[in-house]
């Protein structure tokens, strides 16, 4: 992410860019024909509360392609942008060379934290499928054909609360994922399960987690997982 001033930091507008997160905790997967180190990246930070992070907090909840020489940056995907729900993409990444439309295609499939299944070109990173892959998800109504997330209103947290699937622990998170190229099917845990999200105006201090608000379980409604 950017410091102040630096190209992209108008993507963080307010004083959340000196603490913004976004940091990678998970392995990314590495393409040795195209050359190409794929890497997702988590959530901003406050995690809860986007008012001091006005824009898209770019590269954050992102996947990202990079040269591994040099760290140049070939293309990016947001796939929840300003996220406002904990919804890191750190979910490791799946390279797939099969048939896509029909055409022989270079694909990169995730099941998001945010509860859509994603397939890109991972040579130009465009989108070519995004669907839900739990029922419980109301945050947002599908994916655009400008690839962003259609953000359903009244999914913002707030400081009374706002119920939201999915909880905060993901659609999925970070259990391993896997695709069989036998039967064409790519494997995940999943979760449906929603919870009621708050913010609140708690700043960042040194060595305390920099949530800006938080999450509660909704009684009456366990999770389920497949």
């Amino acid at each position: 992410m950017p410091a102040p001033g630096e190209p992209l930091s108008e993507t963080w507008v307010g004083r959340a860019i000196e603490h913004g997160c976004s940091l990678a905790w998970l392995t990314g997967t590495y393409d040795p024909e195209s050359d190409l180190l794929y890497w997702t990246t988590g959530n901003p930070c406050p995690d809860y509360n986007g008012d001091e992070r006005k824009g898209d907090n770019l590269y954050s909840s992102s996947v990202l392609a990079l040269k591994p020489e040099t760290g140049k940056l070939q293309w990016y995907y947001q796939y929840t942008p300003h996220d406002l729900h904990d919804w890191d993409a750190v979910q490791v990444p799946v390279l797939i060379d099969a048939q896509f439309q029909g055409r022989p295609r270079k694909l990169l499939a995730q099941g998001n934290r945010n509860g859509f299944f994603y397939v890109l070109d991972r040579i130009n990173g465009q989108l070519l499928l995004a669907k839900p892959f739990v029922q419980k998800l109301t945050w947002a109504t599908g994916i655009g054909p400008d690839g962003r997330p259609q953000v359903a209103p009244g999914s913002e947290p707030t400081t009374e609360g706002v119920k939201v699937c999915p909880a905060v622990s993901g659609a999925t998170n970070w259990m391993s994922t896997a695709y069989n190229p036998a039967n064409r099917l790519f494997y995940l845990m999943a979760m449906e399960k929603c919870e009621i999200y708050t913010k609140s105006s708690a700043w960042w201090q040194p060595g305390q987690s920099f949530y800006g608000g938080g999450n509660r379980e909704i009684p009456g409604e366990p999770a389920k997982n497949s």
